[in-house]
């Protein structure tokens, strides 16, 4: 039997709190992460004006923050699987 395809279900926003200024903030998911389904986003932060990384966390339910980019592909490597969601649950719901 073929296994049912997951598929990506992330939030709009995610909180995350700056790298730097330790601000509160809110972002959305990025490009990379909605169309190559790769756990890569980046911003500017509007308190602080540091360019930081930021990464969808395990939980799916927010996001870190980093100021370096090879720190953040570690600790991040790819999306976590929270944010994937089997094809049935989705006709169920």
């Amino acid at each position: 039997m073929q296994k049912q395809k997951e598929y990506l279900r992330l939030k709009e926003r995610y909180p995350f709190a700056c790298f730097y200024c330790k601000e509160n903030q809110y972002a959305a998911p990025s490009l990379f992460m909605e169309t190559f389904q790769l756990n890569l986003g980046g911003a500017w932060c509007p308190g602080c004006k540091h360019r930081i990384h930021l990464r969808i966390n395990e939980d799916n339910e927010s996001m870190s923050s980093y100021e370096d980019l090879e720190e953040a592909n570690a600790k991040h490597p790819k999306l976590p699987d929270s944010c994937f969601v089997p094809q049935e649950a989705l006709q169920n719901a």
